[in-house]
This record gives C-alpha cells, structure tokens and sequence, in this order.
C-alpha cells in the first residue's frame, strides 16, 4: 500500500501541467453568457448573448512593454518579399545632431527596376510621405515616426507600411483562403509573433482611416487582422486607437505616455497583396510575475453595475427626443491581454489580462458597427473598469 501511495505521489510531482486548471476552469467561466442590464432611468439597454471566449492556456504571465520603431530586419524581409533582393534602394543617415541614432532613411528619386519605381525608406519625419513620388507603378516599403525625446526613447506613431499602387483592388478576387493563405505566410516570415486574428467586415472598411480612399468600398478586397501571441493568449485587438493622452503630446516628467495599440493588417486584391500595416509595434520585456485572475462571475458584477451606468449619460442629450434610442448589443466577450500603464510604476508599460466586451451600439439614426469594437474593458484581476481610448 506505502508503495503504490509513493507511486501515485511521485506521478503528481512529475506531472502538474497534466493537473492544472486551465484558464476557463480557474475563472469558473462558462461557453456562453445571456442577460439584458438597463440603465438607471430605464431608457438604455445592454443586451448580452455573447460567446465567452477564454485562450487554452493555464497561467498568463504579466510581461512589461516597451514601444520601439520597427527595426532594419523587419524592413529588409518586407522589402525583399515585396520587391526581391536587390529590387530597391537603401541608403543611410549620417550620425549628427538631429539624427543621433543614424536612422536608416532613403531620399531622392526611387530606384527603376523591373518590377516599376521601388524604394525603402524610414524617416523620422512624420511628413515622410512627402518623400514619396507617387506614380501610378510605384509601390514602397516604409517606415516613419516621429521622436518626442530622445533620452526618454519616446517616439510618436511609429508604423512600417507597405502599399502597392496602381488600382489593385478589382471585382475578381482569389477566393479567401487563397488570399488568407498569401497573408499568412508574409506573417509567418516577417512577424513571426503574430497570428490570425480575424476577417474585416468590408462594410467597415472606412473607418479610423485604415482604409486608401481608392475604388468602391465593396470592392476593396480583403482585409486580414493579426495580433501578437504570448504564452498561447493573444493580445486583444481592438478598433480604437488607444494613447489618447499623447495625442496632445503631452509630456511629463513622471509618466511614460500610453503606447498606442499595436496592430498589424494585410489587405489583399486581385493581383494578390496591395498593403501591410505595422502600427505602433511593441518590444517585449522581462516577465513581472503571473496573473491571479477573478472568477468570471465578479466580472459580471462589476459589468452590470457599471456598463449601465456608462450608457446612461447620453440620455442627458436632449437633441435624441422622443426618437431616443440608446442600445448596446455584445456579441462576444474575450479574455485577453492589453498593454496598459503600470499603476506602481507609471513610467512602465506592462501587457496585462482583461476582458473585453466586442459589440455594436444603437442609436436612432442606426447601428454603429466597427471592427473589433470593444464597448467595455475590465482588468481581469482587480475588476477595474479600463478607459480603452486612454489605455488606461
């Protein structure tokens, strides 16, 4: 008997992964959830009947971010995919005042090749497009950002695009897998971090000027969103922006601003891929601890005490009338990571867990559909109610 019970014991030790929790079954969080919340006065309404989504993993580490500019790698395999080695310019900076980290910039005349007019570029100019000579065969990899203060190794907007012009956009398109299989495999070679995250909806292509104001909407093409993965958990993509504050530009001797949201999209057309979209890319750091998460059923708490609430101050707009209508409709809820500031430390970012409730709002004009429209955000270990344009 004392051996078999050693035997038992010594498998539990070899074997905890095998005996963990998994992220749902700690959270206590079931496949779905179902409920109508109301505002105060009765006039507004969340209606809920979202899928709950929860990665397959059993601990989500909390990792420290860090903002950056896209590196000379990430152009020159973008560069090479786009144009094959050797099919375009690259000069370099020289090292001075205004430019102390010798960035990698290309100016002039782009270079002709077979493939039409080509250049690589990075600019610490956010007027960088000016650079561009935009003929109707000339597509371009590119980099730009603007630099608020060196010592802080704080930079504004930084992005690395490439855009193919000359109207590929067209009715006969691949079918979707093919075009997703084209996507995923410049992924898989220039942003080995990232992975699908989902399809645009085209109607919704206009929208946070993501979309080249060229050709008929219906006609665009595809549209792929991909987003980084740690650890099996995606960090959640989202339609804002995020980084309000910097918008201002505000700088402070005690806060790091907000970065932006990272995200990366690929559209595809007929004559295969016309542009990548690298926005505010991430650096990541050390692993600050693991997270202790709430049991889903507080997160509900916190939502149906405060999501009401939060819709209720548009009924203070008198313009609405006896035509009021005010109506959120969440179609899913998804536990996943978002970069936020720090509350101990406010000049340090970190990648932390949150629940993000994805819908669409109702108003009495009609529905305002976005993708990857998150109306509400809660940090999933505390139940704080997160400001997704603030970050914060």
């Amino acid at each position: 008997m004392k051996k078999t019970f050693a035997f038992v014991l010594a498998i539990i030790l070899l074997c905890p992964v095998a005996l963990a929790d998994t992220l749902r079954e700690q959270v206590n969080a079931p496949m779905e959830h179902k409920g109508t919340y109301n505002s105060p006065s009765g006039k507004s309404h969340i209606y809920v009947d979202a899928q709950v989504i929860v990665p397959e993993a059993e601990t989500i580490p909390i990792y420290q971010a860090f903002a950056r500019v896209p590196d000379e790698m990430e152009f020159k395999l973008l560069a090479d995919l786009a144009f094959g080695e050797g099919g375009y310019t690259l000069e370099r900076g020289k090292t001075d005042a205004s430019n102390p980290a010798g960035v990698t910039y290309a100016e002039g005349d782009p270079a002709e090749t077979a493939k039409g007019f080509h250049k690589y570029c990075i600019s610490t100019d956010l007027r960088s497009a000016s650079l561009l000579h935009q003929q109707e065969d000339f597509s371009y990899v590119q980099a730009y950002y603007g630099i608020w203060d060196y010592a802080k190794n704080t930079y504004a907007f930084p992005s690395l695009v490439y855009f193919a012009l000359g109207g590929n956009f067209g009715k006969n398109l691949p079918p979707e897998a093919d075009a997703r299989a084209a996507a995923d495999a410049v992924v898989s070679q220039v942003f080995p971090d990232f992975q699908f995250w989902g399809s645009a909806d085209k109607k919704n292509l206009n929208h946070l000027g993501e979309r080249i104001g060229q050709g008929n909407l219906m006609e665009y093409g595809y549209r792929f969103y991909y987003t980084r993965v740690l650890n099996g958990i995606p960090v959640s993509y989202v339609y804002v922006q995020g980084g309000a504050d910097t918008e201002s530009r505000v700088q402070t001797t005690m806060y790091a601003p907000v970065p932006p949201y990272e995200k990366l999209f690929i559209d595809v057309g007929e004559n295969g891929i016309f542009q990548i979209q690298l926005q505010h890319p991430l650096q990541i750091g050390d692993v600050m601890g693991e997270a202790a998460l709430l049991p889903f059923d507080q997160i509900m708490e916190v939502f149906g005490r405060i999501a009401p609430l939060s819709i209720a101050a548009n009924e203070l707009n008198s313009k609405f009338g006896k035509k009021y209508v005010n109506n959120h409709y969440i179609k899913e809820i998804r536990l996943g990571y978002m970069c936020t500031m720090d509350r101990d430390r406010p000049e340090r970012h970190l990648l932390i867990p949150v629940w993000d409730f994805y819908g669409e709002r109702e108003f009495r004009d009609g529905y305002y559909t976005f993708d990857n429209q998150s109306l509400f955000t809660i940090n999933a270990m505390d139940g704080t109610v997160i400001d997704r344009d603030y970050g914060y």
